[in-house]
């Protein structure tokens, strides 16, 4: 009986190292794919805030471009035509450049407040 008893012992310890060993394991492992995924999402955190530089730029265009705008324009001016000719089809593709813009902020916000 005793014999019983230091078997099913030493069976338990075994079980109980053995558990023990795959949760440090487990840690470790979570440790370091934390630290890829922290990098990673710094990496991209860095190219949206450049792409996003970019576009700041554009807009920055587009807002000194949209202030010229202001200005009178002669009637028969190639500007205007332009602008009439492309109307139907920039309107549409400005809204949906702000739709991507806003959704891509809203993700980076979530980033930032995860980081």
């Amino acid at each position: 009986m005793l014999f019983f008893k230091r078997v099913l012992a030493t069976i338990v310890f075994l079980v109980a190292t053995i558990g023990i060993i795959a949760n440090a394991t487990a840690l470790v492992g979570l440790w370091v794919a934390r630290r890829l995924a922290r990098d990673s999402v710094a990496a991209l955190s860095t190219r949206v805030n450049s792409k996003l530089g970019m576009v700041d730029k554009a807009l920055a265009r587009v807002d000194s471009a949209t202030s010229k705008l202001g200005d009178p324009v002669d009637q028969g001016s190639p500007l205007l035509t332009e602008l009439i000719a492309l109307s139907p089809t920039l309107a549409p593709k400005i809204a949906e450049t702000r739709a991507q813009v806003a959704a891509l902020h809203d993700g980076m916000m979530s980033v930032n407040a995860a980081l």
